[in-house]
């Protein structure tokens, strides 16, 4: 009986322990589930705010005439390339064709 009684505590212990360990594994995936979560809202929401800008952007710089947009150095069918540059969806290659000639 003594030794029934034994086997019984640890079986019981090596339940527990399994069970915390089980526990601790669980919490970091949840942990680590959570952070993706959130940095991938962050990202979609950095994007959304950096399309509306280059919308905006492009909105604005459509209300100019062809002669004002000279002035600035842009032609009218730049203007989606430009908006993209100012809000870094694009690669700007502007600045550098201005300072060195070449891209």
């Amino acid at each position: 009986m003594h030794e029934e009684v034994e086997l019984s505590v640890q079986v019981s212990r090596t339940y527990r322990a399994a069970r915390a360990q089980r526990d601790k594994a669980l919490g970091g995936l949840i942990v680590a589930g959570v952070a993706a979560v959130v940095a991938t809202v962050r990202h979609a929401s950095k994007a959304y705010r950096r399309h509306r800008l280059a919308a905006e952007t492009y909105d604005a710089l459509r209300t100019l005439d062809d002669r004002s947009l000279h002035d600035l150095g842009f032609d009218r069918s730049e203007l989606a390339s430009i908006a993209a540059e100012t809000t870094n969806t694009a690669e700007g290659t502007r600045l550098r064709v201005a300072m060195f000639g070449q891209v």
